[in-house]
């Protein structure tokens, strides 16, 4: 039987003769060492919603989209120990509007959120536990030295996860979709789609293990940073921030300048009639019960269309109560001690 070279010409115009596999990659970071709560970057990209006048007149060279939609497999190769596998899910846009809940400036229009479901025995229910599967962030940093037509800055997103000792973090990607960033066309048109040499997102001719590529291959070189430096990086900036993680259920805000607990359901952009668990970290909350100083707290939100109930619990076992009637009324009561 003679032997044929597979090319262009006799098997596929794209020398690609198997792209329905095209997907398939596993990429996996760094090995962490002898080092407890280390950190790595999964992934960072650029969100902005009009390129026209990025780059200057080259905004085909432009770097991210307008909003992306990504889910991955993540997996903590422990060596002394059973793997951990979970399911995570991140969403992230720029929406053109005007102020977001997140009080950054009436300019800001970044929306984001995270899930992951851990496929582990183990009940981390409980307030404040202390979670020994990896912990994933998500920051998001406004960058006010590109502002499109609109006036809307750009935004870095970056996501991190924890890594355990003697291990690595590995990332199986599932799902993409995604909305490219739009620009003006050179006759005038406006929310043309912004095509991008160098951004495979923007490249029609990209598929997507190259989309994939451009999203997580750099977890292979992406230095392992201890937590020290890692909470430091937090708290540069008050541009940056983690807005929401979801383990299971519980819902996760840390490092904000301040969270008002009244307004926390309009802060996640959580939908009416259910029941949430929000654990708060290293963040100031004003209007809560004056007599608490303590910056770390957790809560339970109970949310109707006749009611919100929110829940505060202290690490010092004090635990508080509050309830508006109505959606969104301001009508509260006082805080009562549970």
């Amino acid at each position: 039987m003679a032997e044929y070279e597979l090319n262009n010409l006799n098997h596929n115009i794209f020398g690609d003769p198997h792209p329905q596999y095209d997907f398939n990659e596993i990429y996996t970071s760094k090995y962490s060492g002898n080092q407890t709560g280390a950190r790595v970057k999964l992934m960072e990209v650029p969100l902005c919603l009009d390129v026209t006048s990025m780059l200057s007149s080259d905004y085909y060279g432009y770097k991210g989209v307008r909003r992306l939609n990504v889910g991955f497999k993540i997996t903590d190769t422990v060596s002394e120990n059973s793997s951990l596998i979970g399911d995570a899910f991140i969403s992230a846009y720029v929406k053109d509007g005007n102020n977001d809940d997140i009080n950054f400036q009436d300019d800001d229009n970044f929306r984001g959120f995270g899930t992951i479901d851990w496929h582990t025995a183990g009940d981390y229910r409980t307030p404040i536990a202390v979670d020994a599967r990896l912990e994933v962030s998500m920051f998001v940093t406004k960058d006010p030295s590109y502002k499109d037509i609109n006036g809307i800055s750009r935004y870095i997103l970056s996501v991190y996860a924890s890594m355990h000792k003697y291990g690595s973090v590995s990332i199986q990607p599932t799902h993409l979709s995604w909305d490219i960033s739009r620009k003006t066309s050179d006759s005038g048109v406006k929310d043309t789609p912004g095509w991008s040499m160098f951004n495979p997102f923007g490249n029609p001719w990209s598929n997507t293990k190259e989309k994939y590529d451009w999203l997580f291959s750099g977890l292979r070189t992406n230095p392992v940073i201890s937590k020290t430096d890692f909470e430091a990086m937090a708290g540069v900036s008050t541009n940056v921030r983690i807005p929401v993680i979801q383990p299971n259920g519980l819902m996760i805000l840390d490092s904000y300048s301040s969270i008002d607990v009244k307004a926390i359901t309009k802060l996640l952009h959580l939908p009416v009639g259910n029941r949430y668990k929000v654990e708060i970290r290293n963040s100031t909350i004003p209007n809560g019960p004056s007599t608490e100083t303590d910056k770390w707290a957790f809560c339970d939100i109970i949310y109707t269309n006749a009611q919100r109930t929110i829940s505060l619990y202290y690490l010092n076992n004090n635990a508080y109560r509050i309830t508006e009637n109505g959606y969104n009324t301001g009508s509260w009561s006082s805080w009562k001690s549970i």
